[in-house]
C-alpha cells in the first residue's frame, strides 16, 4: 500500500467510510502538464462547512467556494491547489460545485400540489 492509500484508509476511519472522495479533474492541455497525475482527495462537507459557505456567499462567492474547498481538502496541499488555480482560476468553482453535490445542495425536488 502506498503512502496516499494509507492516508486515505486513515481518513476513512477519522471521517467515516462514506465521506472520503476523489475529485480528480479531467485535465487536458499543455498548461496542465505539472498536474497530470495529481489526485484531489476531499472529505464530504459537514454542516459547519455549509454554514460557512452560506455566510460567505453573501459577500465574495469565489472566496466562499475557495474556503469550502480548503476546509474539505485532504490531499494535496493548499499550495498545490493554489498553483492549479493560478493556471485555471475557475477550477475553484468546479471543485466547490462538486463538494456541494456531495452535500446534497444540488438535489432536485419535484414539487406537486396535493
Amino acid at each position: 500500500m502506498d503512502e496516499l492509500e494509507r492516508m486515505i484508509a486513515e481518513w476513512k476511519i477519522q471521517y467515516g467510510e462514506d465521506n472520503i472522495y476523489d475529485l480528480t479533474p479531467q485535465l487536458e492541455g499543455d498548461d496542465w502538464a505539472e498536474f497530470k497525475n495529481t489526485r484531489i482527495i476531499c472529505r464530504k462537507p459537514a454542516r459547519r462547512d455549509l454554514s460557512r459557505l452560506a455566510k460567505g456567499l453573501t459577500g465574495d462567492s469565489l472566496t466562499a467556494l475557495q474556503n469550502l474547498v480548503y476546509d474539505c481538502l485532504l490531499y494535496p496541499s493548499r499550495e498545490v491547489i493554489d498553483r492549479m488555480l493560478a493556471v485555471k482560476p475557475g477550477l475553484v468553482i468546479s471543485l466547490g460545485n462538486a463538494l456541494q453535490d456531495l452535500a446534497g445542495i444540488t438535489t432536485d425536488f419535484l414539487p406537486r400540489k396535493l
